[in-house]
């Protein structure tokens, strides 16, 4: 061993990442930055094992590339089969588990939860009738939109729009 605290900074900084992820719920998206900020503090005392040690504990990897590319395509998906097709998945069930997995929810729940902000955003920001915004979010139909605010916002989009701006 180099480093003669080689072995208590590799214990340390297991037990500080499993602890971050288990009680703050350390979403996904942080690990990478977490990740980098700890291995460039302490690169030089780290071997290659290490190193592969803690991106599995952090699941990064082949799951960095999974949430770009889940971010890059979501707003051209309207439904998860959508999204797991331009994420290259042939299989629905494959691409439901991975996402459970590396975003700790379901798909579905996810891309709602992404559309309720885009729509939010969208009402509070910008200056587009209510049809524009049920196209550019997806909706099929303006009265299809409206029941999805009113169901997921609670109130419908009008209403949404002005208590925005009050």
């Amino acid at each position: 061993c180099s480093y003669p605290h080689h072995d208590t900074l590799r214990l340390r900084f297991k037990n500080y990442l499993r602890e971050a992820r288990k009680t703050l719920g350390m979403p996904v998206e942080c690990n990478a930055a977490v990740m980098l900020k700890m291995l460039d503090a302490s690169y030089e005392h780290l071997t290659p094992a290490d190193v592969g040690e803690f991106e599995e504990l952090l699941h990064l990897g082949d799951d960095y590339e999974f949430i770009s590319r889940v971010k890059s395509n979501y707003l051209a998906s309207d439904n998860v089969t959508e999204l797991a097709g331009v994420c290259g998945y042939s299989s629905t069930i494959t691409f439901r588990r991975r996402f459970q997995r590396v975003f700790g929810c379901s798909a579905s729940s996810w891309l709602r939860q992404r559309r309720i902000e885009r729509i939010g955003e969208l009402l509070r920001t910008t200056h587009y009738t209510l049809q524009e915004i049920a196209y550019m979010c997806g909706f099929s139909a303006q009265s299809h939109f409206t029941d999805f605010c009113k169901r997921n916002m609670g109130s419908n989009p009008t209403s949404i729009r002005q208590e925005s701006r009050i």
